[in-house]
């Protein structure tokens, strides 16, 4: 049974869709497209759901905010994207506030694109 897991496709060496996979199915699937590249990462766990399971949050935006559902928590999570400073390339990124219950970060400049990733847990929110 999925617990977790990420869906990730790729063309000419750029990123270009993050999906996560739905918990408790016993697949996660994708599919094949000409010049993409999937990569599925899952974490599986016996027949049904761990009580203490993880959700995914995660998107490819650079003006973005990733939520966990209510009663959830951040236990990790990044923002980044990648901006254009005087004609060079920077890659922003921060660390979410572990604990909270979304994450987020502003494109301030001219951006391209980001990538977002928080992992949520049922916890009990201080």
């Amino acid at each position: 049974m999925v617990q977790f897991g990420i869906i990730i496709k790729s063309s000419k060496g750029e990123i270009i869709s993050i999906d996560t996979c739905e918990p408790g199915k016993p697949t996660c699937t994708t599919t094949i497209e000409d010049d993409v590249a999937s990569y599925v990462w899952i974490l599986c766990y016996g027949n049904r759901i761990y009580p203490g399971h993880v959700n995914i949050g995660a998107s490819l935006s650079y003006n973005n905010e990733l939520k966990c559902k209510n009663g959830e928590g951040i236990i990790s999570g990044f923002m980044s994207h990648m901006l254009v400073n005087g004609g060079k390339e920077e890659i922003v990124a921060k660390s979410c506030e572990k604990y909270s219950n979304s994450c987020n970060l502003k494109c301030e400049k001219d951006c391209k694109k980001g990538i977002n990733l928080i992992l949520c847990q049922s916890i009990e929110l201080k």
